[in-house]
């Protein structure tokens, strides 16, 4: 098999601020898995291992965490997020089912 893009991306980041980041509060190591062949057996294989590291999805790819997931890796930014969510849109204008099942 020949890989024009490499399979996988690692990377190391400083923490910030940003509420629903996936470094906040934290300094990580982005590992990415990039595919273009067989993605649903390599997703399935990947996204339980970076589970158990406490690693934070990506919100632009797909993921299975579930609310209590969310809230346990980010704490008191998962509501204060949702406070912010629910004042600037109180009538749900921005929301879809992702963002009904993990902040509403």
């Amino acid at each position: 098999m020949i890989f024009h893009d490499p399979p996988f991306e690692v990377r190391f980041v400083a923490g910030d601020d940003s509420l629903l980041s996936p470094t906040h509060g934290r300094g990580v190591c982005y590992i990415g898995a990039n595919t273009m062949e067989n993605a649903n057996e390599i997703f399935q294989r990947f996204e339980p291992l970076m589970k158990s590291l406490d690693g934070r999805p990506h919100w632009g790819k797909h993921f299975t965490m579930t609310r209590e997931e969310i809230v346990k890796l980010y704490g008191g930014s998962h509501a204060e997020f949702a406070g912010i969510r629910a004042e600037f849109d109180p009538d749900n204008v921005f929301g879809n089912s992702l963002i009904h099942e993990l902040f509403d």
